[in-house]
């Protein structure tokens, strides 16, 4: 008894655990993705300057 409660709440602690680390990875994955859009913009408008 004592012991499915120890796993039922030893889940229930993995669960938010894992719920926070998949939303830092989906963080990190949208600030990739912003940063890479920054820079390919950057890359365009010093594209467009050079070509004037």
């Amino acid at each position: 008894m004592q012991r499915a409660r120890r796993g039922a709440a030893l889940r229930g602690a993995a669960l938010p655990g894992a719920a926070l680390r998949g939303a830092a990875l989906r963080g990190a994955a949208l600030r990739g993705a912003a940063l890479r859009g920054a820079a390919l913009r950057g890359a365009a408008l010093r594209g467009a300057a050079l070509r004037g």
